[in-house]
């Protein structure tokens, strides 16, 4: 009888939470997603807590034809101490990967057009090159529509988690929901700050 617990119930019946866990990776993470979703910025929050835990980590970016897709990477990465490495060819990132080691790997990736086959393929083939697992990130306040449909392309190469950004420029989080709903997406932590020291939030 209350609409507030009825609500609650349908959400925790539709919606899946799997946080990126304070625990060495089992495998190389991928940051994917479209341009300007906040994926290096999401990178440097995930390599800021490797840090405090003292977990040893490696970086890599495959955005190399942006203009200064690398460098503010590499800015983070020189704060932090940690290797980067940068190249979007199947060679350079098994090389990457080897030289790795035990180390977590964090990849930052160029955003991709989700609605271009061609580079979702190359995507696919970096995923699959790493053998990681991609977590998709997008930033709150689009259209819900639109969202559903990028989240659908972005599951078809295998993320099935969300890391949500922007929380904090954002009164309507439709967007997200229906994004989670379409890809069968498990919510893996929000942005709710621009800061890198502010790392991502647990739902």
């Amino acid at each position: 009888g209350d609409p507030v617990m009825a609500l609650a119930g349908a959400l925790d019946e539709v919606f899946t939470f799997s946080p990126l866990a304070d625990l060495p990776l089992s495998r190389p993470l991928m940051l994917v997603g479209p341009p300007g979703a906040g994926k290096t910025i999401a990178a440097a929050k995930l390599m800021m807590r490797a840090r405090r835990a003292e977990r040893p980590f490696a970086a890599v970016t495959t955005d190399t034809r942006r203009a200064g897709g690398v460098e503010q990477l590499q800015a983070f990465t020189a704060i932090l101490g940690a290797e980067l490495t940068a190249g979007d060819e199947a060679d350079a990132l098994s090389a990457a990967l080897a030289a790795a080691g035990e180390r977590e790997l964090y990849i930052d990736t160029a955003g991709a057009n989700p609605y271009e086959t061609e580079e979702m393929e190359t995507l696919r083939a970096q995923v699959r090159s790493l053998r990681a697992e991609p977590v998709l990130v997008l930033p709150a306040g689009n259209d819900p529509l639109e969202a559903a449909d990028i989240a659908r392309a972005f599951a078809s190469v295998g993320a099935r988690r969300m890391i949500a950004t922007r929380l904090d420029m954002s009164r309507r989080f439709g967007s997200l929901l229906a994004a989670a709903a379409a890809g069968g997406l498990a919510f893996a932590g929000v942005g709710i700050s621009p800061f890198v020291t502010d790392g991502l939030a647990a739902l």
